[in-house]
């Protein structure tokens, strides 16, 4: 089980990482936004910036969320802190698919990437203490899961994007592995108690 919820972890965690930059150049007219930049800062194709920006705004929230999950999973519960980042990291996709503009997205993608954030290092300090093994062993195979799931997220937001020729609903794909997540953590919470 705590295999399978790194495993989405770190799919959604590079899928949105690898993915964003193509998705917010490829959705988005900006028309305006065009103008603006090309006139004050010089660019003469503003739509890479806007892929840069996309990222910055989900990864400087997950270094945000990363210092401070430890103590909140310490006062509420590895397993509900885990659930309620899944679902708000659900939430946060659903949001993006409805989002209608760039700057909308970018705010979903930001409350992704702190809701997002706590998972892996939460889930490896959870599995460090329920499960009596050596903890080398232990870390390099919960690793080998994020690996895992890495691929298959990147991948299959690929074969979606191709088939579909939307790179969007691939992005919003990855509510149906955070669904495996949190019936994983369903189970990890049933077998705790």
């Amino acid at each position: 089980m705590c295999a399978i919820v790194i495993a989405v972890s770190g799919g959604v965690e590079a899928g949105i990482l690898g993915w964003v930059s193509t998705f917010l150049q490829r959705q988005f007219t900006l028309s305006s936004t065009s103008d603006w930049l090309t006139a004050h800062l010089g660019l003469t194709d503003p739509k890479p910036l806007l892929g840069g920006i996309g990222i910055a705004f989900f990864a400087a929230p997950m270094v945000v969320g990363r210092l401070f999950y430890g103590s909140f999973a310490k006062r509420f519960g590895y397993i509900s802190i885990l659930m309620a980042s899944c679902v708000v990291s659900a939430i946060s996709l659903l949001g993006l698919w409805l989002a209608t503009t760039a700057t909308v997205s970018i705010v979903w993608l930001a409350l992704l990437g702190l809701a997002l954030s706590g998972v892996w290092p939460t889930l490896l300090v959870y599995a460090g203490t329920i499960i009596r093994s050596n903890p080398q062993t232990l870390f390099s195979m919960l690793a080998m899961a994020g690996l895992a799931g890495v691929s298959l997220c990147s991948w299959g937001i690929g074969q979606i994007a191709e088939y579909s020729g939307n790179v969007h609903l691939g992005l919003c794909g990855l509510v149906v592995p955070l669904l495996a997540a949190m019936g994983a953590l369903a189970a990890l919470g049933r077998k705790a108690y």
